[in-house]
């Protein structure tokens, strides 16, 4: 390279983002920097036979790493080659080096973005943060030493620059980075690390609370705009009185009008004058549109179980009715190469429906084609086709996004200290799935429209389809079917879990006496407690208000067992039944129910009945509580 030529390459440096210029530079005498094929071998005349040609030559396409961070780290190893005096190197450092550095960080980019579900056509290495190399590095097989210069080059303040791009951090001043590198790798692998995922997922109380507050937004919304409503159930939930006490077609007309009249650089005062007399504002009706949207947004994620990248693709128009079912197609970037991103289709329960409804009404204030966008005209990447408006999130915005709308829903501090990441709501929904496998109440009746949807689903759709029913036969499946297998153990096994019902007393003595015996004959408490998950997969039936032990008679065979299957199933009377503290929802439930009967004037002549089933649901509450 010239000098003038080098001049030119620093005088774009420093203005910042110059990838695009890049990839039309020359990296060797048969490759440009934009290309996926990076050669050497006909720059090196001689060759020392310790230097194998795997050395002097890279496919930057065989790794499963975003095309955008591909560009990136083009444009930062043509600098770190040609200008090494931008990264205040004093040397030119040979191919032989160049290569096998650049094969590292892409082989530890590889291992994030699996790690992460973050495969995405627009996560930059702007992106990353120390908690996502942190995650990586627990499933590096590699050698971690030399990872140290390889990150100190990306992750600085100078590559920033040149990719237009402010890092997350400095890892030739982060302490933290430091510490990790300097760590055998079997200390950084926690409980937390399944088969080389990471386990992030929304606890019963996130999910069931991001659920409730989301669809309730979804369904005030369409209400209000007279649009069709499939999902039947009810919520209660009050915008504000500006919203509540007005036409919600007329408000949406008005801010539309507002937003058109701003985008196209006109006075848009009358609008904001109109409203005003209506007791109305602009403020308002934003705050409102843009909790619907994030609401929406969190349904659909929530109930298919999407990656960040598949989210992203669903675009207006998304839904269809194939084989029956309703569905919604978008792409698919996981496992696939860029050239092959074929269209994919997951099943969608009604929640799901009205959520993609609401999110198309909101098209006019989006100025986009795609249902994952924010609501503003003005900001957002135009389309490179020109065609379809604006893009939708990028992976950043779209995490800010959603952080901030889980802060507005979380009244009782649901959401405190926790980070939002996409990916939580696969892992979320797959354990939800699980637990629903083994009996476990659901936390959200939709859930219960996703599981039996899933057991449905003919083997050829299960197949075709990215739906619920293949969670069930995720990587991440197996982890949680073992760790709600540990959990149920647990709460009924335990000598030191409360346990109620009709069969409380004896079961409690039994399990009382095999413990004492198993101990005195020298094992552990947890290897009993494996001993019992081995042996027992099988044994107890969940009927929703307590555990079946499936005897066929009572004992003592004075009375019929009190149940017929789950439909007369009273556990605190059988002496085949176990309740532990899983199933108070399922007490609170028949409490609440009955008590609504007792207010019902039309059921009077049950009064008598209902406050005994009232009693035996709050004695049987109050039981468990008692530790």
């Amino acid at each position: 390279m010239n000098k003038s030529e080098i001049e030119f390459l620093l005088e774009e440096a420093r203005k910042g983002g110059c990838c695009e210029l890049a990839a039309k530079i020359r990296i060797s005498s048969v490759s440009l920097v934009g290309e996926s094929v990076w050669s050497f071998l006909a720059d090196v005349k001689v060759r020392a036979r310790s230097i194998d040609p795997t050395r002097l030559r890279i496919n930057w396409a065989e790794r499963k790493v975003s095309p955008r961070i591909v560009s990136e780290l083009q444009t930062i190893f043509l600098y770190y080659t040609k200008i090494p005096t931008w990264f205040g190197s004093k040397k030119n450092l040979k191919a032989q080096t160049i290569v096998p550095r650049a094969k590292v960080i892409l082989r530890l980019l590889e291992k994030l973005l699996a790690v992460t579900d973050i495969f995405a056509l627009d996560i930059s290495l702007g992106d990353i943060t120390e908690a996502d190399i942190e995650a990586a590095l627990r499933n590096y097989a590699g050698n971690r030493h030399e990872l140290k210069p390889i990150l100190n080059l990306v992750f600085s303040a100078a590559a920033g620059q040149i990719i237009g791009q402010d890092m997350k951090f400095d890892a030739k001043t982060n302490l933290f980075l430091k510490g990790l590198l300097s760590k055998p790798r079997q200390e950084l692998v926690s409980a937390d690390v399944v088969k080389g995922k990471e386990v992030r997922w929304l606890t019963d109380e996130q999910f069931a609370e991001a659920s409730y507050s989301s669809l309730a937004r979804v369904k005030d919304f369409l209400r209000r705009m007279g649009l069709p409503i499939l999902n039947e159930d009810e919520y209660e939930y009050a915008p504000s009185n500006a919203i509540a006490n007005h036409d919600m077609k007329y408000l949406f007309s008005e801010y539309v009008a507002y937003r058109v009249a701003g985008a196209g650089g006109r006075r848009k005062s009358h609008v904001e004058r109109r409203l005003m007399r209506k007791g109305a504002s602009i403020g308002e009706i934003a705050d409102y549109l843009s909790e619907v949207n994030m609401a929406s947004q969190c349904v659909v994620g929530l109930y298919i179980g999407g990656r960040f990248s598949e989210l992203a693709s669903l675009m207006i128009g998304c839904r269809s009715k194939v084989d029956g079912y309703n569905v919604v197609t978008g792409k698919v970037f996981k496992t696939k190469s860029a050239a092959d991103l074929s269209d994919e289709m997951w099943v969608a329960i009604d929640a799901v429906m009205d959520a993609v409804e609401a999110l198309e009404a909101l098209a006019p204030i989006k100025a986009s084609s795609y249902l994952f966008s924010q609501n503003n005209l003005m900001t957002g990447t135009d389309m490179e086709n020109g065609v379809d408006g604006k893009q939708g999130y990028s992976y950043s915005g779209f995490h800010v996004a959603m952080k901030k709308y889980f802060c507005k829903i979380d009244g009782n501090g649901t959401f405190n200290d926790w980070v939002f990441n996409s990916h939580q709501y696969k892992h979320s929904l797959t354990r939800q799935m699980i637990k629903a496998k083994l009996g476990m109440p659901y936390i959200s009746y939709q859930l219960k429209h996703v599981y039996d949807q899933a057991l449905n689903l003919p083997p050829e759709a299960t197949m075709a389809y990215g739906n619920s029913a293949a969670l069930l036969q995720s990587g991440m499946a197996g982890f949680f079917l073992s760790e709600f297998k540990k959990d149920k153990v647990e709460q009924i096994f335990s000598p030191d879990s409360v346990i109620s019902g009709g069969g409380a007393h004896d079961f409690n003595q039994r399990r009382q006496d095999y413990f004492e015996g198993m101990i005195g004959a020298g094992y552990t408490k947890l290897e009993i407690m494996d001993e019992l998950g081995r042996l027992t997969d099988a044994v107890f039936a969940n009927t929703a208000l307590g555990y079946c032990t499936g005897r066929k008679s009572d004992p003592g065979g004075a009375k019929d067992i009190p149940c017929i299957g789950q439909l007369r199933c009273n556990p605190n009377q059988c002496r085949n039944a176990v309740i532990t503290d899983e199933h108070i929802p399922g007490w609170k439930a028949v409490r609440d129910h009955n008590m609504d009967m007792l207010n019902d004037s039309r059921f009077f002549y049950g009064k008598e009945q209902f406050e005994k089933a009232i009693a035996e649901a709050d004695g049987v509450i109050a039981s468990l509580r008692v530790k």
